[in-house]
């Protein structure tokens, strides 16, 4: 046994193999061979397996199974045995397996063990001889067998053998088993590199973590720095210990010194912290050597990391408070994924000025420690919005924010998450939290994938009826593009509608004002007062425009059912009833609300909306108590209710044999073909040049194998609605990458009249090599024949040079047509009226349009160079450039806007449940409970039996796009946009609400901007295009204007 006795640079116990010599070189030698060899093997195997590892071939068996399609009989053979192996060690170790976890947690356990017992055997010298192995030794060789198990788990489950290899883990193995083995053999103790057992404190925060001990991120981040400081310290500390005992070897240890080990810890913890008191003095060269590089290395360590702990926990106690609710205000708790560009857009919709006075207050939960930037965003609103630090994740932090009397919670998604699955697990996650900790609060969630979005309705809890919604910036991204291809300039209209802009000063007379005008209305929802009632949707519409100044663009409405329906310029069947909601264009909140309050004795004499208020009159003190309860079931979005009168309206079989053969999917809401394969529709440049298209879409798809998914069903559904008729539906055209396509395709694969044009793999003439926009494979697509060509992007990446450069490739294709045939398409206007004046003249000859571009950008500052952009006032935001006002482009930060603003973006969501229900049934052309549920059951649509429940579902109006000079619109006599507007709600049942009005002179591309809900006095041009809203029945109509 060994007893405590002075420390002497040689011992001469009879018993020891080496007697009087030290052998801590043959220690050290062995275990960097083995660490060497182990480096070398590894390389070599990589060198050397591509040239032995043998071909694969199928006996004649498998290779007949195979045509057969049946699976042959498994043949055990060695590498399925390691196959076999390699899955059970990796399952063992797993942490997501409950013996994984209880493995990590040991090995944690016995390597602290292992530390502590090495500091016990600093007070013996380094190397000594022992008459017996003592408990302590004893227990220190069983522990190395249990790591030599666990050594060899690990290599059977690696992946990537280097990696393993040179893991902290691995040496530690190397350098304490073997000389605790050589001890048995040898009888002779060498203290060695015990300490790097030290480094296990590495594991901590992952196994607090895992052990939910540590639920927040800052946590995990103090407590990492915190293990990262001590396992770093105790490691050079045995470092220095050990050369000092030892002392240097060429002077044959004559300068070792046996000190105690703390005091090591204590000598670095002072010198790091550059105190440097002197008291303790390194001996040993090597020693010096050591603590050279330690201060290199470590004082920058302790420099940074000290600040941010100290940051972390002073800013505990700043951000851990809790919230106490304030009389007369509600809150709203917003966590997710909280950044500066996240918050800023919401916030900013949140307290816009246009929605008067807020008495609400922002509660911001996140598991960090806000950075200077955002802490200043916060200090800019006090008093309105508040950070409070934790996970929502926990319970007690969603009691700090009274999660239980929050008026709502929105959590938000990274939408530049390099993996949206895992961002849209963690978003999962705290659904369900909120969910299980408080299932009647109002969830509001922002989901990346359109596929993810259906397993929100899944979890427990979650009630449409308690304002539960669940949304998807991709989808709506795609939905606007695709609904902009029928209608030019939609998104732009839509985008101005659902964001409240800031007033920019108007100079001069030109276009830009009437661009502007319009951009700053906004959508908003009231409950009509008592004289709407009984009244048919254009009657009222008539009302709200010509009496409140208000453009009325769709109702919310009950059955007798209690059945609601969102509609848009519904039939005259369908009348106004006490509780109808009403959704009504107008310049702010002031103004929306006249139409709650108008009184028919009271105000029919008041000339300036302005100047009206509310009466006494006893109907409203019947309805003040009216308030908007949302309904208890998923209502159905531009599909009309069950009304007899309207089932009645001609003879449904009719309407279908005029039409032709028409097949829809089960739910009614779109057209649907028996599901083909890619194969079958992929055609080559001359198979496609062969099909002499006119007025399709092509949509240029950036992206490969490894690209994530778009969900192009979300685009590929406004494009395939029922309510558009056979000769309405384009073609599209999709040019990507095959194996992209491969991966999308079985969720598009039902929609009729799609084609596959893979991308060049050779030489493009004037293109990109291998690019979807590719100038061969344009002309082939017939780009230039087409009535919009879209840019999509699914790489990720946020520098726009794809898009931009595709914007070059496709307007230098349409110069190149305009020089071979200038005159062939030269537009020639034709008056409506002998009253119209304006800059665009009936005589007035163009040259031909350009290509109809719609792009996504996701840096708005890229706008600058495409080529046809000018700015709008200096253009201090993209919804004031030229561009973007003709609706050839859709940003990211626009989508942001939107998001903050209406469902997709929570604010909006929060003021006005059914806004998003109106931007769904707008941008989808109708939704149904049906279709929510046969999406998050199959996830897929199915074909339909042709009835007439069925054919019913197809009777809902459709957004379009029509031309003042063309059927049907040239019959009106119109002058001002206030006759056309009540001409065709009265002969046409058409809902007018916006124009497409040619920018002024010179303007040789013929460049269109959008005017939003024109005021009633502006003068219409014979050039006008008019957005407007198209009854089923007039679908006819549609046919005899084609607009490009």
């Amino acid at each position: 046994m060994y007893k405590p006795r002075p420390f002497i640079p040689e011992i001469s116990y009879c018993h020891c193999m080496y007697r009087g010599t030290k052998i801590w070189d043959l220690y050290s030698a062995s275990c960097l061979v083995t660490l060497v060899q182990g480096v070398l093997l590894i390389l070599l195997r990589k060198w050397t397996r591509p040239a032995v590892e043998p071909r694969q071939f199928l006996p004649q068996d498998q290779h007949q199974a195979h045509l057969k399609c049946i699976t042959p009989p498994p043949q055990l053979s060695f590498s399925s045995l390691m196959d076999g192996v390699t899955a059970q060690a990796s399952t063992l170790i797993s942490r997501e397996h409950p013996h994984g976890r209880f493995l990590t947690v040991l090995m944690f356990v016995l390597n602290m063990g292992s530390f502590v017992m090495y500091l016990v055997l600093t007070t013996r010298p380094v190397e000594y001889c022992v008459e017996g192995m003592d408990a302590l030794l004893l227990l220190d060789l069983a522990f190395d067998v249990l790591y030599l198990l666990h050594f060899w788990l690990r290599f059977l489950s690696a992946q990537d053998l280097m990696v393993w290899w040179l893991n902290y883990k691995t040496i530690a193995d190397i350098f304490t088993v073997a000389p605790a083995c050589f001890t048995v053999v040898t009888g002779r103790a060498w203290l060695g590199l015990r300490f790097l057992r030290a480094l296990y404190i590495l594991e901590l925060p992952a196994i607090l973590q895992m052990l939910n001990i540590l639920t927040s991120k800052t946590s995990q981040r103090l407590c990492r720095l915190g293990a990262i400081l001590m396992g770093t310290l105790f490691f050079y500390a045995g470092l220095i210990h050990l050369v000092e005992s030892a002392g240097d070897p060429w002077l044959e240890n004559s300068n070792a010194l046996s000190r105690p080990y703390f005091l090591y810890v204590y000598f670095l913890t002072v010198t790091m912290s550059t105190v440097g008191y002197g008291d303790v003095l390194v001996i040993t060269a090597s020693g010096q050597f050591l603590i050279t590089v330690f201060i290199f290395i470590y004082l920058g360590m302790f420099a940074s990391f000290i600040p941010q702990m100290m940051e972390i926990l002073a800013n505990r106690k700043r951000f851990n408070g809790a919230y106490s609710s304030v009389l007369g205000k509600s809150h709203v708790v917003v966590c997710g994924h909280l950044s500066l560009s996240n918050i800023e857009p919401f916030v900013r919709e949140f307290f816009h000025d246009d929605r008067g006075e807020v008495n609400t207050n922002l509660l911001f939960l996140g598991d960090f420690c806000p950075d200077a930037t955002l802490e200043e965003f916060f200090a800019s609103l006090p008093g309105q919005i508040y950070f409070y630090q934790g996970s929502v994740q926990n319970r007690q932090d969603q009691d700090r924010v009274m999660m239980r009397k929050a008026s709502a919670c929105v959590i938000l998604s990274d939408r530049f998450a390099v993996d949206p699955d895992a961002e849209d697990s963690d978003t999962l996650m705290n659904v369900i939290s909120v969910k299980t900790y408080h299932p009647n609060t109002r969830v509001i969630v922002q989901m990346l994938k359109p596929s993810n979005k259906v397993i929100v309705q899944k979890i427990p809890d979650w009630d449409w009826s308690c304002g539960d919604a669940a949304l998807c910036p991709m989808e709506l991204k795609l939905g606007f593009m695709a609904k902009s291809c029928l209608v030019p300039g939609l998104s732009t209209l839509l985008a101005n509608l659902f964001t409240m802009q800031g007033e920019v000063e108007q100079r001069g007379d030109s276009w830009k004002n009437l661009y502007m005008e319009g951009m700053y209305n906004e959508i908003y929802t009231e409950h009509f007062s008592w004289p709407f009632r009984g009244m048919s949707f254009a009657q009222a519409s008539k009302l709200c425009f010509l009496k409140l100044g208000l453009l009325l663009i769709g109702i919310a409405t009950y059955s007798e059912d209690d059945e609601m329906s969102v509609l848009v310029n519904p039939p005259k069947c369908i009348k106004i009833k006490r509780g109808t909601l009403g959704f009504l264009v107008a310049s702010d909140s002031s103004d929306a609300r006249r139409a709650s309050i108008y009184c028919e004795r009271c105000h029919s004499r008041v000339r300036d909306p302005c100047r009206m208020s509310p009466c006494q009159c006893p109907e409203f003190q019947e309805g003040s108590s009216l308030t908007s309860v949302m309904n208890l079931r998923r209502p159905s979005l531009g599909v009309l209710p069950s009304i007899p009168d309207l089932e009645e309206e001609g003879d449904w079989t009719k309407e279908l044999e005029t039409e032709g053969q028409v097949t829809l999917d089960s739910t009614g809401l779109f057209h649907w073909c028996s599901p083909v394969s890619l194969e079958e529709v992929t055609l080559t440049r001359e198979m496609a040049s062969g099909l002499a298209l006119q007025k399709h879409v092509v949509a240029c798809v950036f992206g490969d194998g490894h690209s994530r998914l778009l969900g192009l069903r979300a685009f590929m559904m406004p494009l395939r609605a029922s309510s558009l008729t056979r000769p309405e539906l384009p073609t599209v055209i999709f040019l990507g990458d095959t194996d992209y396509f491969l991966r999308e395709w079985p969720d598009i694969h039902y929609f009729p009249h799609v084609y596959f044009l893979p991308v060049s793999v050779g030489g493009c003439g004037g293109g990109t090599w291998g690019s979807p926009v590719c100038l061969d494979d344009l002309l082939a697509a017939g780009v230039t024949h087409c009535a919009r060509t879209v840019i999509l992007n699914s790489t990720g990446s946020t520098k726009d040079t794809q898009t931009v450069l595709s914007c070059y490739t496709l307007n230098s294709l349409s110069l190149q047509t305009e020089d071979l045939s200038p005159q062939t398409d030269a537009l020639t206007t034709l008056s409506l009226s002998s009253n119209y004046q304006g800059p665009h003249s009936p005589c007035q000859k163009t040259t031909r349009e350009s290509i109809p571009l719609l792009v996504e950008i996701d840096n708005t500052s890229n706008v600058k160079l495409m080529n046809e952009t000018e700015g709008l006032e200096e253009a201090d935001s993209l919804p004031l450039t030229e561009v973007f006002s003709q609706g050839k482009v859709f940003s990211v930060d626009v989508l942001d806007s939107l998001m903050a603003a209406m469902s997709h973006q929570k604010a909006r969501t929060y003021f006005n449940s059914n806004v998003p229900l109106l931007v769904s049934t707008l941008v989808t052309g109708g939704d149904s409970p049906l279709l929510e549920t046969q999406l998050l059951e199959d996830n897929h649509l199915t074909e339909g039996a042709m009835t007439s429940e069925l054919w019913a579902l197809r009777r809902r109006s459709k957004l379009a796009q029509l031309a003042l000079q063309e059927q049907p619109l040239c019959r009106l006599q119109c002058v001002l946009f206030r006759d056309l507007f009540c001409q065709a709600l009265d002969s046409l049942e058409i809902l007018c609400f916006g124009l497409y009005r040619l920018i002024d002179p010179p303007n040789r591309s013929m460049k269109r901007f959008v005017i939003t809900n024109p005021q009633g006095d502006l003068p219409l041009l014979a050039s006008d295009r008019v957005f407007c809203s198209v009854p089923f029945h007039q679908s006819h109509l549609l046919t005899q204007s084609h607009p490009v």
